[in-house]
């Protein structure tokens, strides 16, 4: 859970929520979004982790050569 201000309001929201503000009305997007984006986007961040552990485990093999 995060706490943001926005033009003086205080919102506690879900990490990561999404925000859009049209003609001056603040929307966040729902529970339903919300659930389903979040898995696909913390696999994708896995991915990118194991790529980098992947190539910091290349260098340091390379080292010990």
């Amino acid at each position: 859970m995060e706490a943001l201000e926005i033009q003086k309001v205080r919102y506690v929201l879900p990490s990561g929520t999404k925000i859009s503000k049209r003609a001056g009305v603040i929307t966040f997007e729902g529970a339903g979004e919300y659930t389903a984006r979040r898995p696909a986007e913390m696999g994708r961040r896995l991915k990118e982790s194991e790529i980098k552990f992947e190539r910091l485990e290349e260098l340091r093999n390379r080292e010990r050569e």
